[in-house]
């Protein structure tokens, strides 16, 4: 947690350094519904550098 944010990260339990689509689909799952209420208050893209899929650093995948 930030003053002006909250950052969360997904990583597998298995293997902490290649997150798979079913971490990925399950962290939704339960995140999405607690998350809602706060929607209105989203950052997109939430960082512009080369940790972060943004338009910015991977343009090829945003049309």
């Amino acid at each position: 947690m930030y003053p002006n944010r909250l950052t969360i990260s997904v990583s597998d339990a298995d293997d902490p350094y290649s997150v798979s689509e079913y971490t990925v689909s399950a962290a939704a799952e339960r995140l999405e519904p607690l998350l809602n209420p706060l929607k209105d208050r989203l950052i997109d893209p939430p960082q512009d550098d080369r940790n972060c899929i943004c338009p910015g650093y991977h343009p090829e995948l945003f049309g």
